[in-house]
């Protein structure tokens, strides 16, 4: 059995999580290939690809969704397969981590392919966070 937590609470986790992204200007998203480190652990290497947050990176939360705002095409810096991704403030700092998988596969973030070609342009249609009452 899962907890199920009052929707003002998954709100404001959601919302929290925002507020750290924004914290200190836009944030960063992060996608790497290769084993993803602990929990905000250094990454072994390089990212793949990086994308600059909007500001805010998403409004209040709605039912535990934050549905974050769009986030604009970058080219691919780096070939290899896309396995993890990382959001940062714009400091550097440690927001959270997450998996990387094929439309389909359950992973965290879902994208139409892992396999990433440098040069080759890529987006995020949309991405969400939901908080609680799986």
């Amino acid at each position: 059995m899962s907890l199920g937590f009052k929707g003002t609470l998954r709100n404001s986790r959601a919302d929290d999580t925002r507020d750290l992204v924004d914290a200190s200007g836009a944030g960063v998203l992060l996608i790497y290939d290769g084993v993803r480190p602990i929990t905000g652990g250094a990454p072994p290497g390089a990212a793949l690809v990086s994308f600059t947050l909007p500001t805010p990176v998403a409004a209040n939360a709605v039912s535990g969704v934050s549905t974050w705002n769009a986030i604009g095409p970058q080219n691919i810096a780096i070939s290899g397969g896309a396995s993890w991704f990382r959001v940062e403030d714009n400091i550097g700092g440690f927001v959270f981590d997450g998996g990387v998988g094929v439309t389909g596969s359950g992973a965290d973030m879902e994208l139409d392919s892992v396999t990433f070609t440098s040069g080759r342009l890529i987006s995020i249609d949309n991405f969400s966070i939901t908080e609680g009452n799986a």
